[in-house]
């Protein structure tokens, strides 16, 4: 076909018909023409061919693969080369060209400034890049000089080492939990009722000053596209979360601070005012460690070799812990508050009762990241092969999950028979044709469980603000028993999300349908109260007469509904032995005790008890997957699996955007070798008829006037598979 002034002319002027605004797809422009001008005589790729001989420098994308402006901007760069070129300059603003082109045209451009920074490159028409904000001189991200002898005290030994933070840990109920939780009638099995030890991290406080090492990949690594082996799966997934870790602990090291001061603020912590550091990236985190070494010597009494007291100068070194960080108001600066639990001995010695003492500080990554990664790695390797093979169809599917259909008495999803308060939610609206295809899968998943291999995830995604989260809620509802009122239902939801304001949404929503005891919402040890919503203080349990975060008591459990979490914090289930695994095996050999030690004449009729071979988790929901790690959402997992064949197994379902915000990795190795690629967007390009079909355009349409056919609206974004 050759395109004629004529055929260009009725191109652009279906494309700048109000609507369209320059953006179609070519089968709804090659059908639009032919239906205005009765004929269209060339293939779909030959309307890409003729657009880039027609418009140079468009890319059309044909394949599926984009490479600079799309096809659909061809009209545009066409209008804007035409319109500047009677113009004598080669650089405007994009506030310039935009101010022309209406002027011109009678109607704004309707394109980002990166979609119209990219026309304009592809007719080498140069726009400046907007001038950044100078950083104020007191920005911790600034450039600054530091001379070297301070420098060279943080690399030298030390003699004395204080340790100002008490870190809280759950160990103790941890171990009680998994202790009491079911009683101990083992019988040779005890490991089954003690803590899953963690991983053994031990941070190198050292590593950011010493030489950077090239790291080359071990034989080992390989891509996750490539294989369906369990051990090169751990393998490649120990080497990058190692390489992010290290990574981060280089970064961390340009927040140090030399020469400077702290400022109390109660008898066990201190405040540490640095301007800027809450926009840094990579964020400081809550129980990272600290480093402070004092500039001037400290004067410690200690006995010589003849067993005499003197006192000499003494470098030391003191390691602490932030507990809370707080933005700036009213143009104060960031503060870090930071655990200062010493003795009065060790106060006395620091003779520093007005905070006039100057430190080197220095901040290191906390170790929780590698360490839960790596145990929920561990714990995937430690599966024997027949359990590693029922677990493959999770991590690398290739066929469809069987699942009985519904009959028509059981797809409907009308919600107006839920019962709580729904002031403030929109959980009555009904729900459009994707959300009502994920509840009814979810549904068909739940009334048909598999009992050998695990089933695919299932997997919802969409743009934001299409009602996924409304979708997650109303299933959760459906999974409970809450829209028919149905009294005998058992079933057990892990709701977890990557982020602690995720979860929180999570669990004000459900607030709305679940009572107070039926939800729990699970923090760390480690997590201030002072940072957790007040809505959400009634969901969690606290240390009596403290603000710090436990867990119930190991009759509390079985009244929960929903356990609401982060992925990371799954790990604290896990070492509890609240495993679907460790909780059936403990019922089962309870109940083998009973049956063998029935002095109390149970009449168990021969038949299973109730209850002692169903899964404690029924379904684990993971919310904004496409923003978490692959080895993060193994922690919730590893709770929730239960490789045993014959066992009935859990249902999975991820609900997120893998187009909106991926994984933060700051290692970019790592990130190659798939770290930074979520597990969903992984699942979704694998080559399953059910998961993603394998194609580039499974993660969603480019715009709305990228869909086909009338009548469209944001809903219709959100995509369903299974």
């Amino acid at each position: 076909m050759v395109f004629d002034d004529v055929t260009r002319d009725r191109l652009t002027a279906i494309l700048r018909e109000p609507g369209n605004n320059g953006i179609m797809k070519c089968s709804v422009l090659r059908a639009e023409y032919k239906n205005r001008h009765k004929e269209w005589p060339c293939s779909k790729k030959s309307l890409h061919n003729a657009i880039v001989n027609n418009w140079p420098g468009a890319s059309t994308g044909y394949g599926g693969k984009i490479n600079g402006p799309r096809a659909e901007y061809a009209v545009w760069i066409n209008s804007i080369t035409c319109l500047l070129k009677d113009i004598h300059s080669d650089s405007f603003t994009l506030e310039e060209i935009r101010m022309l082109y209406k002027r011109a045209y009678k109607y704004p451009i309707p394109l980002d400034d990166r979609s119209l920074r990219d026309i304009l490159q592809a007719v080498n028409i140069f726009v400046p890049q907007p001038e950044l904000k100078p950083l104020s001189d007191t920005s911790i991200l600034r450039e600054k000089y530091i001379p070297q002898h301070l420098k060279d005290l943080n690399r030298h030994p030390t003699a004395l080492q204080w340790n100002a933070s008490k870190q809280r840990s759950m160990d103790q109920v941890i171990t009680l939990l998994a202790k009491e939780f079911i009683p101990d009638v083992s019988n040779g099995n005890e490991e089954l009722y003690k803590p899953n030890p963690p991983s053994a991290i031990t941070p190198n406080l050292r590593f950011a000053l010493e030489p950077a090492i090239l790291h080359i990949s071990p034989p080992n690594v390989v891509d996750l596209d490539e294989t369906d082996s369990i051990q090169e799966y751990v393998n490649t997934f120990r080497y990058t979360v190692k390489l992010e870790y290290e990574q981060q602990m280089r970064l961390y090291e340009h927040y140090s601070l030399y020469q400077h001061q702290l400022k109390p603020l109660t008898d066990k912590t201190v405040r540490i005012l640095i301007p800027g550091i809450m926009d840094a990236r990579p964020s400081l985190s809550i129980a990272d460690i600290v480093l402070l070494r004092p500039i001037q010597p400290v004067m410690v009494p200690q006995y010589d070799y003849y067993h005499a007291l003197q006192i000499r100068p003494n470098s030391l070194e003191i390691q602490s812990r932030i507990v809370d960080l707080k933005r700036g108001r009213n143009n104060e600066p960031d503060s870090v508050v930071i655990s200062w639990e010493l003795d009065i001995q060790q106060k006395d010695l620091l003779k520093d009762d007005h905070f006039l003492r100057q430190y080197n500080i220095r901040f290191v990554p906390n170790e929780f990241f590698p360490q839960q990664c790596n145990t929920a790695l561990g714990w995937l390797q430690g599966l024997s092969k027949a359990q590693q093979q029922n677990v493959k169809d999770l991590l690398f599917p290739v066929v469809a999950p069987m699942v009985k259909p519904l009959t028509d008495d059981q797809k409907s999803c009308d919600m107006s028979g839920l019962a709580g308060d729904f002031r403030s939610s929109d959980i009555l609206k009904p729900l459009n044709k994707a959300q009502a295809s994920f509840l009814r899968m979810i549904r068909a998943r739940t009334l048909d469980p598999t009992f050998e291999s695990i089933r695919p995830v299932c997997i919802l995604t969409g743009p934001a603000g299409t009602g996924k989260t409304k979708a997650l809620i109303s299933t959760i509802a459906d999974v409970l028993g809450l829209l028919k009122q149905d009294k005998t239902n058992k079933n057990r939801i892990l709701l977890c999300a990557p982020s602690h304001a995720a979860a929180d949404v999570l669990t004000e929503r459900l607030t709305a349908i679940l009572r107070r005891d039926e939800i729990f919402r699970m923090y760390s040890s480690s997590r201030p109260s002072t940072t957790v919503p007040g809505k959400i203080l009634p969901f969690t349990v606290q240390i009596p007469g403290s603000d710090t975060f436990t867990l119930p008591s190991p009759e509390g459990w079985t009244k929960f509904r929903v356990v609401v979490c982060t992925c990371m914090d799954a790990h604290i289930l896990y070492r509890a032995q609240l495993t679907n695994y460790a909780i059936r095996t403990k019922r089962q050999c309870f109940v083998s005790f009973l049956r063998s030690n029935n002095t109390i004449g149970l009449n168990f009729g021969g038949s299973e008890v109730s209850g002692s071979k169903e899964p404690f988790f029924t379904h684990l929901f993971v919310d904004e997957a496409g923003q978490a790690t692959e080895p993060e959402v193994l922690c919730p997992m590893s709770v929730v699996l239960d490789p045993m064949p014959g066992e009935q197994k859990v249902e999975i379902a991820l609900i997120g955007d893998p187009r909106q915000l991926s994984p933060r990795i700051y290692s970019e190795k790592a990130a190659l070798h798939g770290l930074g690629r979520s597990f969903m967007e992984r699942i979704l390009k694998r080559p399953v008829d059910c998961i993603g079909r394998g194609e580039s355009h499974i993660l969603g349409p480019d715009t709305l006037n990228s869909l086909d056919g009338p009548g469209s609206s944001l809903l219709d974004l959100i995509q369903y598979y299974v």
